[in-house]
């Protein structure tokens, strides 16, 4: 740890990534993860509930008392991996940052999701149950409800975006990498993870040829 953080990296991340993210890491690269844990593991907890339509078989308050306590481990869990495939692929390209310092970067780029629990809490409050029926996002609403499905929906991608752009600066700050080097670096683990599952497909399928 050197000096101190002089600046609101809550509210400077938004703006100015590359500043923020060198700001952080020079002070304490885990600087607030277990915040930035939970706040990248609960929208993945709820989004996990509603896929599994939850809300069919254990009563609403369970839900989110659940999301709340696995969403730290969940997200620090995440952002781990991230980090660990951005450091690994990021070096085939001479990338310069460490793990704790991608790591950082990583879990201050969600720091949007806070937009993304508060609208999670915006569905619960005027939908409740329904909000974590797997069938929610297909569902023909009217009236206010509408309207209120539509401005969520774009606040979300327009926050899913956003903090695209975030992770892109802050990586490419602790890389030592142009932005577009820094996409380079998020492009080739989700190709491989993709190739991944592929081959991992057609294994299956192929072995399921055989036996039969």
């Amino acid at each position: 740890m050197a000096g101190k953080l002089k600046l609101n990296p809550w509210k400077e991340i938004w703006l100015r990534p590359r500043e923020t993210i060198r700001a952080i890491v020079n002070f304490n690269p885990k600087y607030r993860f277990l915040v930035l844990s939970f706040i990248y593991g609960l929208p993945l907890a709820l989004n996990f509930a509603q896929s599994g339509s939850l809300t069919e078989t254990v009563p609403l308050w369970s839900i989110l008392l659940a999301s709340a306590v696995i969403a730290p481990f969940v997200g620090a869990l995440g952002i781990c991996v991230c980090a660990l495939l951005l450091f690994w692929t990021g070096k085939w390209i001479g990338g310069a940052g460490n793990f704790p310092k991608i790591r950082a970067a990583v879990s201050w780029s969600n720091v949007p999701n806070i937009v993304t629990i508060a609208l999670w809490g915006v569905l619960v409050g005027i939908f409740g149950s329904q909000a974590f029926l797997s069938t929610f996002a297909d569902t023909v609403f009217v009236g206010y409800q509408a309207g209120v499905i539509f401005i969520v929906f774009l606040l979300e991608s327009i926050v899913s975006v956003w903090g695209f752009i975030i992770l892109l600066r802050a990586l490419g700050e602790v890389q030592g990498f142009s932005i577009w080097r820094a996409l380079l670096n998020v492009i080739i683990p989700l190709l491989l993870i993709v190739i991944v599952i592929w081959l991992a497909g057609w294994v299956i399928s192929s072995t399921h040829i055989i036996v039969k």
